[in-house]
């Protein structure tokens, strides 16, 4: 019976876990690099299978334009790139992961957190930093927190971060 009490303790006070940002950034932003490939190599493969059977391209043809259509349409741009792979939150800072590039973030150089919706190749939510001065990856942080993949409602958890974090800078 102890052990059942601890337990709903610890978890009241575990607001997040130590690693915030989720991982599924990194497939976007390969999906990004590739999307050129899919230019060039989709129209290749079509043209020699329509050289090789001719109904081929009445049957399939349609199809294969509308989705190079749909491809290059979506809002896939380059802000994937400005994505953070992973963020850690310690006790005096934040430690930021972004295309290879490691940085230290202390509480006093935030200046402001948002939590925003991702429309179009996101279609989540995501918390944008706003930093005081510059630093090597920009003037803001972006990252999507693991509670927010795939889900169209804000999470409990981000929120609970989120004040916990806006306290800690209001303090400074």
């Amino acid at each position: 019976m102890q052990l059942s009490q601890t337990t709903k303790v610890a978890t009241k006070t575990t607001v997040m876990p130590k690693h915030i940002a989720s991982d599924c950034v990194k497939f976007y932003k390969i999906a990004y690099r590739l999307r050129y490939f899919v230019w060039v190599a989709l129209p290749i493969i079509f043209y020699i299978l329509w050289q090789i059977d001719e109904k081929f391209l009445r049957m399939w043809g349609l199809w294969i334009f509308i989705t190079l259509i749909i491809q290059k349409g979506l809002p896939i741009n380059q802000t994937i790139l400005k994505f953070c792979e992973t963020v850690s939150d310690t006790p005096t800072h934040l430690v930021v992961t972004q295309n290879s590039t490691k940085i230290c973030v202390d509480y006093d150089n935030i200046q402001r957190v948002d939590y925003l919706f991702g429309w179009g190749w996101l279609n989540c939510y995501y918390v944008k930093i706003t930093l005081k001065t510059p630093w090597q990856i920009g003037n803001h942080i972006y990252f999507v927190a693991w509670q927010d993949i795939n889900n169209r409602q804000k999470s409990s958890e981000t929120l609970a971060w989120i004040d916990r974090l806006q306290t800690i800078i209001n303090k400074n």
